[in-house]
């Protein structure tokens, strides 16, 4: 809104914003008005909405290196994702044997004892809609 000096965002999902260039996460699937109230400094204001469909597809976003040395920084091996109900990541040393297991979206690996080299991981998912995606890769761990 070109002229505005303040802003009022009503999301549609209960949250709210006065930022100029605010973003907002929608938690669950559906159709929702986002609307924009701008308002200039004389007090004249306009009003826009739009329409927003969060669909069930999920993602899932595997970082392969991490950096558990306690600086605050990528300390942890985290999956992201969204619309996940069910997240189950076995990660393996490079002679197979088990090191960890992941059995929530909110679970993650700090490295345990383990030393700087590659790891493996199995991961299998299934998202809100019933789909299930199944993935294998490596991880640098570096301390």
């Amino acid at each position: 809104s070109t002229g505005a000096t303040s802003y009022a965002w009503i999301f549609g999902d209960g949250n709210t914003s006065s930022l100029e260039d605010p973003s907002n996460t929608y938690l669950t699937f559906g159709d929702y008005t986002a609307t924009l109230i701008a308002t200039d400094s004389l007090g004249c204001s306009d009003t826009a909405t739009m329409t927003i469909i969060v669909t069930d597809i999920f993602t899932i976003l595997v970082p392969n290196i991490f950096t558990p040395n306690e600086d605050g920084s990528n300390d942890v091996f985290l999956i992201e994702s969204t619309f996940i109900d069910e997240l189950n990541v076995k990660i393996f040393n490079r002679w197979g044997n088990q090191l960890f297991e992941i059995n929530s979206p909110s679970d993650s690996w700090d490295g345990g004892d383990s030393s700087d080299g590659t790891y493996f991981y199995v991961l299998k998912a299934k998202g809100k809609s019933g789909e299930v995606v199944e993935k294998t890769g490596s991880i640098t761990l570096i301390r």
